[in-house]
């Protein structure tokens, strides 16, 4: 089944909290079109984001700011509304403190050429290690988009999983290759919700001692150490919250009874579509001592989480908000109550299984879940 994955717009959306040291940028550009147009740079500033804006004249543009030492993530592109938006007319630059060369090709925007970045070399260096697998994935991606036939659908998620597989095999190559590369501990980020704990802590330790120090290896750390806490055994984190009636919910008090810790959110196709199964299982197995409890990632829009629990018929379940806080202002989040967080969820839907005596089962896809429970319950 599809996962939504939470990673991407949380990395772009704190790329440029909490920094502390900051130094100038310049970019001087060459473009094969867009002539007298306004051409539209977007990037990760001192703290906040900047939007910039420059003529193109004889082929030409150029850009000064000040950005993190670390370096920043930019994009370019004539059409202001896209610009917080992927596609496939903006030009992707990774940034450093110094004086960079950026040629695009209006006809293939995607792959700008740059001078100048040790951060772009890399990210060419790893894109084209991965282009063979990464062409078919995007190539089934398309298609599965542009498609509203289920079953044809899941066919193509079928076919695309080896080379998912290789993808995956393939990185942990590079990060092992490239220990000091600024490139690996983005790659790190997003594969530890697709890695095993024991792969995460190897290729964590294969991280140079220049990496390890800065604060998103940190986090990696921090999860690590979180994804040890729920392995089968070990005492299911507690959380208490405000549930959907507005009555305060504490998770340890429906010790006694098996539950599946469900995340999910109302715009996850994924997750509505496993709702109607889940169902099923608490019908079945709901008086024998099974119960459910959904955390929903809809903190930004609390309505529509309301009217998706009522759409598929969900009120039987226990329901709270995963109560992330989300400062778009300044580009920032607080992660205190968030419960996401405490099980290290990374894609939509996550579930887990608690048993009776509130000590963690494991994380189960949709048809492994029936099955454990066919096993606990005996039928």
């Amino acid at each position: 089944m599809n996962k939504i994955n939470l990673l991407a717009g949380a990395a772009l959306l704190c790329a440029t909290s909490a920094l502390a040291q900051t130094k100038p940028f310049s970019i001087k550009g060459f473009v094969n079109g867009y002539e007298g147009k306004c051409l539209y740079f977007n990037y990760g500033g001192a703290g906040s984001y900047v939007l910039d804006s420059c003529m193109v004249s004889n082929g030409t543009f150029s850009f000064k700011g000040i950005i993190p030492e670390s370096g920043s993530y930019g994009v370019l592109s004539v059409d202001k509304t896209t610009l917080r938006y992927m596609t496939d007319k903006q030009t992707y630059v990774m940034m450093e403190p110094s004086d960079m060369v950026v040629a695009i090709n209006v006809f293939d925007p995607r792959h700008p050429v740059v001078t100048g970045s040790r951060l772009q070399y890399e990210e060419d260096e790893y894109n084209g290690f991965m282009a063979d697998e990464s062409a078919v994935i995007s190539a089934v991606n398309k298609l599965s988009h542009e498609s509203k036939d289920e079953a044809y659908k899941e066919s193509l998620e079928k076919f695309s999983e080896p080379f998912q597989q290789a993808m995956d095999k393939k990185s942990k190559e590079y990060i092992k290759s490239h220990p000091d590369a600024d490139k690996s501990l983005s790659v790190l980020t997003f594969m530890m919700g697709r890695c095993s704990l024991a792969d995460a802590k190897e290729l964590y330790g294969c991280l140079s001692d220049r990496l390890k120090q800065s604060e998103q290896a940190k986090q990696i750390a921090g999860e690590i150490a979180t994804r040890e806490k729920i392995e089968p055994g070990k005492p299911a984190p507690d959380f208490t919250a405000t549930d959907i009636n507005g009555k305060k919910f504490t998770f340890s008090k429906l010790k006694g009874k098996y539950v599946v810790l469900d995340f999910w959110a109302s715009w996850c196709v994924p997750c509505r579509k496993s709702n109607p199964h889940m169902k099923e299982l608490y019908e079945k197995y709901g008086k024998k001592g099974l119960d459910f409890v959904y955390v929903s990632d809809d903190d930004s829009n609390p309505q529509k989480w309301r009217d998706a629990v009522k759409k598929d018929g969900l009120e039987p379940f226990h329901h709270v908000l995963r109560g992330l806080v989300i400062d778009r202002e300044n580009h920032s989040y607080d992660k205190t109550n968030d419960i996401s967080d405490k099980y290290a969820v990374h894609y939509l839907p996550t579930k887990y299984l608690i048993d009776k005596d509130g000590n963690m089962v494991g994380k189960f896809e949709t048809e492994e879940l029936s099955a454990k429970l066919k096993e606990i319950f005996g039928f």
